[in-house]
């Protein structure tokens, strides 16, 4: 399956991601975003491989994750666009 939008996100930063996901839905993109933490690498891989974008949220959170960097490298090498969103007042670490 093909994505417009994968959202990357903090696990404490769920209920922002589902109101973006809302949100770009409505525009008639097609959005994906781990919204229960239950997906593995591979999936999470795979969703990224065939999206255009990778929208980032930035949080104090996100600046901790592990999973985060490795998205967006990925993303990266793909060739994906990548959107930060700031959602709080913080720089990109």
């Amino acid at each position: 399956m093909n994505y417009d939008v994968f959202i990357s996100c903090a696990s404490q930063d769920k209920e922002i991601a589902k109101e973006v996901k809302q949100h770009l839905d409505v525009k008639g993109l097609k959005c994906w975003f781990d919204s229960e933490s239950t997906h593995d690498k591979e999936t999470i891989k795979g969703v990224i491989e065939t999206s255009k974008i990778l929208l980032v949220l930035v949080s104090s959170e996100a600046n901790k994750s592990y999973n985060i960097p490795a998205e967006i490298i990925l993303a990266d090498i793909e060739g994906l666009t990548i959107l930060p969103v700031r959602i709080q007042n913080v720089t990109i670490q």
